[in-house]
């Protein structure tokens, strides 16, 4: 057997053992209890009680526990992963567990593969997590006279505005960056409302950043206090730096530090955020640091001495320590499962996460924050570090400053599985570093991230991706559905050029990936890569509605990056995407076959550069549009192949580099390619499938069903 296949059946191995039931599910309960050891904790439980009873007896001498750290504590007097021989299982009761710092797993808390330690729901139940803290003693605001002077200007008096008093905010110890009313979330004060700002002409790139705004944009009180944060959008990033300067004559600001130094784009979109005179629309908020008070405008139908208010507390809701660098897997942090919880209420703040994350800091905390591509240093609500066979199954993320889950670090054979992720902040799931590991045991690998959704994301950083995969091997992201992003559905590697990679033999299968960007944001695609991957494989995947902003480019289906190579990209289906089913910018050696690129506004197949060597092989494929061009790009340096393949074009025969079908075959490309329709059923709609007399079946194409796109109905 191959290195590759070797890799390939381990991971599908993991992967049918995950999804097969290989740990204890709440279905198993009465044989855990039998054969291992169980704990419960219930909301009206006490630490100091034995935790063996899933109620308080009626003596109330004895009961559940009540927080998830007197259960994480009462495992370890277990004893350590050896001294057990069947799994420890501890049964959240409903209800709201807050917690004011992260619940820290290390090795000691480990389990075995035949005792692990699992954390779940109690039956139905619904146990939630939560760093949200509820806001209370709302008074609406009869006159301006009511609102507090604090040298920063107040809310413009208006209907229906509240306020409330925060314990610790003008003290320091708790400023929030986010607002829920009712379980939904709330829009921190900015200008324009709902709408940007256009910068006249470019943000400077040298430190600090500096920008010309139009006349009217910007008055000089907003800034005053130096809490005012610009917001600004590149095509593929983005910044949130504090304005320290304005100068209404010459219409200029000075920001606290530079902005990136890519990613320059004209007349750049932008708003303001977080000063008291933006608050002047219902659904909008800002909270007064120095008198310790919160404003909101109320909805017209919210009455918010009955609302139900809530602001985080931390960023982070479970951290699993193991050693990240050290060979021993001992010391990893292993067989720990979480099944059946909600994780929720986390907020997001200015500085970068993790020692191998972020390779450059751009900005001081202080200063605000400039993004990377992707935002892979955001933190995340479940981070595990040094983590080995480690299980997130049926959980619900919501109501996030960042991302859900996070492993790397020398992370190992960790499942995501079957999880409802919404409302977040930056995206679902990271795999990997941007960092190469120093060593094999530090690389993360073999990790499976299937069955999942991942939806209405990118709420706080734009660039946040639904599931990233970064310098990680031998993963599989399978049967998620990813939709409502702001950018890339699914991203893989994070390298630039021919060079080396981490990043190899990860299977991109079966995701249902659609309404991508939103026309937001620019340059990118439902499945982005970038860097030579050999082994990685990117089929039967489903994709549609990618859009871009106004002013941008480049909403692709399918998009292999900055110097992609030895990927092989099949069966997948692409259709209404702004810019074409697949794009290359460059890259080498890629294999493109199978595959249906349909209904593209600007294109169907791109290729951007010609380069010295092949750069890819494009076999029995199927390029439909209504008009325009179906090859885009360049094609004059022939390092190429194209045949098998059927083309289409409704409003006439196509061009391929601005020649006729007959004059591009004497180029030798497409010899044995066909123009013709496939016979959709119905292309608009998603249905792809084709009748038997389909000139498809003439180039040796095989119909690709979708019914086993997306999540898995559970077991």
């Amino acid at each position: 057997m191959s290195a590759n296949a070797v890799i390939r059946t381990g991971v599908l191995s993991l992967l049918s053992l995950s999804l097969a039931g290989s740990r204890p599910s709440f279905g198993a309960q009465e044989q855990v209890t039998k054969d291992g050891k169980t704990f419960y904790v219930a909301t009206n439980g006490n630490d100091a009680w034995s935790g063996t009873l899933p109620e308080p007896n009626a003596a109330g001498t004895d009961g559940p526990l009540q927080s998830l750290v007197a259960a994480r504590d009462l495992v370890r007097k277990l004893g350590g992963p050896d001294a057990q021989t069947a799994p420890v299982t501890v049964l959240l009761r409903g209800g709201t567990y807050l917690l004011s710092k992260p619940v820290v797993f290390e090795p000691r808390d480990s389990g075995t593969k035949q005792s692990p330690r699992i954390y779940q729901a109690y039956g139905k139940e619904t146990p939630v997590i939560s760093a949200g803290r509820e806001i209370h003693g709302w008074r609406r605001v009869g006159a301006a006279s009511d609102l507090p002077a604090n040298g920063l200007g107040a809310p413009p008096f208006q209907e229906n505005l509240w306020m409330a008093e925060v314990p610790g905010a003008s003290e320091g110890y708790w400023n929030f960056h986010q607002l829920f009313v009712n379980g939904q979330r709330r829009i921190r004060a900015r200008a324009p409302n709902g709408k940007f700002f256009n910068v006249d002409g470019r943000v400077s790139t040298e430190g600090p950043s500096w920008f010309r705004f139009h006349p009217g944009d910007i008055d000089p009180a907003w800034i005053v206090g130096g809490s005012t944060e610009m917001v600004g959008l590149t095509n593929w990033a983005g910044f949130r730096l504090f304005v320290k300067q304005v100068n209404p004559t010459t219409n200029t600001a000075i920001l606290a530090a530079k902005r990136q130094a890519w990613g320059s784009v004209d007349n750049p979109r932008y708003w303001l955020e977080n000063f008291p005179q933006a608050l002047d629309s219902p659904g909008e908020w800002y909270l007064d640091r120095i008198n310790g008070v919160v404003y909101y405008h109320a909805m017209a139908d919210e009455d918010m001495s009955k609302a139900e208010v809530i602001a985080p507390t931390i960023e982070q809701l479970v951290r699993l320590e193991g050693d990240a660098e050290g060979e021993n897997e001992l010391l990893r942090t292993r067989y720990i499962s979480f099944e059946g919880l909600t994780f929720s209420y986390t907020d997001w703040d200015y500085s970068t996460r993790g020692w191998v994350h972020s390779y450059v800091q751009w900005s001081k905390p202080e200063d605000g924050r400039v993004d990377e591509q992707s935002v892979p240093d955001v933190s995340a609500a479940i981070e595990g570090v040094g983590s080995h066979a480690v299980s997130i199954s049926k959980c619900t993320f919501t109501h996030l400053g960042g991302y859900a889950v996070d492993f790397h670090a020398g992370s190992k054979e960790n499942v995501v599985s079957r999880n409802s992720m919404s409302d977040l902040g930056a995206g679902g799931v990271k795999i990997g570093d941007s960092r190469a590991p120093t060593f094999d045991w530090m690389a993360t690998t073999d990790n499976v991230v299937s069955d999942n959704s991942i939806h209405d994301i990118g709420n706080v950083y734009l660039t946040g991706t639904g599931i990233w995969v970064g310098l990680a091997s031998a993963n599989t992201i399978a049967h998620n559905e990813v939709f409502n992003t702001y950018y890339i559905g699914v991203s893989v590697g994070w390298t630039w050029g021919y060079g080396p990679s981490w990043a190899h033999h990860n299977i991109i299968e079966f995701n249902n990936i659609h309404d991508i960007g939103r026309a937001m944001l620019s340059d990118m695609a439902c499945i982005y890569a970038e860097g030579v991957q050999p082994g990685t494989m990117v089929r039967n995947n489903l994709c549609h509605e990618v859009t871009h902003n106004d002013h941008g480019y480049g909403a692709w289906g399918i998009y292999l990056d900055e110097g992609s190579g030895n990927i092989v990209v099949e069966n997948n289906v692409t259709y209404n995407t702004e810019d074409g089913g697949f794009m290359q910018n460059y890259g080498r050696e890629n294999i493109i076959r199978n595959n249906i690129f349909a209904l593209g506004r600007n294109g169907a197949f791109q290729r951007n550069h010609n380069e010295p060597h092949i750069t890819m092989t494009a076999e029995r494929n199927i390029f439909y549009g209504k008009t325009g061009k179906l090859l885009v790009g360049g094609y004059e340096d022939g390092h190429f192949k194209l045949d098998h393949n059927l083309y289409f074009l409704e409003s006439g025969e196509p061009k391929f580099a601005d020649k006729s079908f007959a004059d591009w075959k004497k180029t030798g490309q497409d010899v044995h390619s066909l123009i013709g329709s496939p016979q959709f059923a119905d292309p608009e709609h998603g249905d792809f499938s084709m009748k038997p007399e389909s000139p498809a079946f003439k180039i040796g194409f095989k119909p690709i069903d979708l019914t086993a796109v997306g999540p898995r109905k559970s077991e």
